[in-house]
């Protein structure tokens, strides 16, 4: 039986658990909703032996084919390990969501790529590795050391290091051409972080002042540009690499080497370029004609599960290219979209869900709201009337504001 997940706001959190794990899914019906989704990663589960690990069938035949080396030489020497909520999942199957645009509104597939470099904990208080194998602040939260888990790999084999972290940081944050101003989570007095490569597994972080929220930026590094590049493959449309640069860049019909730069290293939804590596769940390799994208397995994803399987269960995504709400609607009741996340099912459409259950063969669920507010009242505390300005910088008015307000 397939499920419709109706949402009355967009839990993202519960659709990104999916992306963490891998939702199991057998390979001829869909695959389970994010209310079926395994739990968050387990930091002290044991991974299975070295040279236990399990992989999906397609990726089986492949290594017997001589295309794909062994598991155990794929993943990293220690694995992130996920434990899943209920059970062991089952390979097979593909994930269907809705796209509202070739470059935008894709979030119901883009929410299960999701990889950061900490995670959140469902308890939405803890934060533990994710694609850090662990990370220390110095007692005065100025110093951070980050280390990477060792023989971890690109989608494309190559091996992902401290080279990467470096190359995004003096190569693409500190290139004024590429990113005119520095975010300001990356910035502490005014003055933007360093970041140093300590050895290929070891990255130390360094502010000007004090910054303990810098685990939080971690653990929303998806957002922030990530912090790492695949210096392998994007360092030929860089003119610090190539000299040739902008020629290369005119030859693919762009006026300069930063609109070639940045085209093939957009990782974001309206990501284009199929050959990029990535070490998300799943990868883009193909967009037809009509403008759908496929993602199809990473071979080289660095999680299993507790019986070593390696993750995610899930063969394939689609984005699905959808007209309008409407017409999204119409496809989750007739079995052609898997799950929601993004612009969320109205509740208005509820009876009409429930109505088509037995036909569509499909079971509608309320979730409640995780989120911690959806509507956010904020000061201008750069007023240019200097009374306001004064009043509005004054953390006890803000605080008062807090309390006062009938929630």
């Amino acid at each position: 039986m397939r499920r419709i997940v109706l949402h009355l706001v967009p839990l993202l959190l519960l659709v990104a658990l999916v992306a963490a794990c891998g939702s199991p899914a057998p390979a001829a019906e869909a695959p389970a909703p994010a209310a079926e989704a395994p739990a968050a990663p387990a930091a002290d589960a044991p991974a299975a032996p070295p040279g236990q690990y399990n992989e999906a069938p397609q990726l089986a035949e492949l290594v017997a084919a001589g295309q794909l080396p062994p598991v155990d030489q794929r993943l990293p020497a220690e694995p992130l390990v996920v434990t899943p909520r209920d059970e062991i999942g089952k390979y097979g199957g593909e994930q269907r969501g809705a796209a509202f645009g070739p470059r935008t509104g894709q979030l119901d597939t883009e929410a299960l790529r999701m990889q950061s470099l900490l995670f959140i904990e469902p308890d939405l208080q803890s934060l533990s590795p994710n694609i850090l194998k662990a990370y220390e602040a110095s007692e005065d939260y100025k110093t951070w050391t980050l280390t990477l888990r060792a023989g971890m790999k690109w989608s494309d084999g190559e091996p992902f290091t401290a080279d990467d972290f470096v190359f995004w940081y003096e190569d693409i944050l500190l290139n004024s051409d590429l990113t005119p101003s520095v975010p300001v989570v990356y910035q502490s007095g005014g003055e933007p972080m360093a970041l140093t490569k300590i050895d290929d597994v070891t990255i130390q972080v360094e502010f000007a002042e004090s910054n303990p929220n810098f685990d939080l930026t971690m653990s929303k590094s998806h957002w922030n540009d990530r912090m790492y590049a695949p210096k392998h493959y994007l360092q030929q449309w860089h003119i610090k690499y190539n000299d040739q640069a902008n020629e290369l860049a005119q030859s693919e019909n762009f006026e300069t080497w930063i609109l070639a730069f940045q085209y093939h290293d957009d990782h974001s939804q309206g990501q284009q370029d199929t050959n990029l590596p990535d070490i998300t769940p799943w990868v883009l390799n193909q967009i037809d004609e009509l403008g759908n994208k496929y993602f199809e397995r990473n071979p080289y994803y660095w999680a299993v599960d507790t019986a070593g399987n390696q993750l995610p269960y899930i063969d394939r995504q689609i984005a699905v290219l959808v007209q309008d709400a409407q017409v999204r609607t119409l496809k989750f009741i007739s079995r052609e979209l898997d799950n929601a996340g993004e612009n969320p099912l109205p509740v208005s459409d509820y009876p009409l869900y429930v109505e088509n259950e037995e036909a569509g063969d499909y079971k509608v669920y309320l979730f409640d709201n995780s989120r911690g507010n959806d509507v956010g009242i904020t000061f201008n505390q750069t007023h240019k009337d200097p009374v306001l300005r004064e009043i509005f910088n004054d953390v006890r008015f803000r605080q008062a504001m807090s309390l006062a307000i009938n929630r």
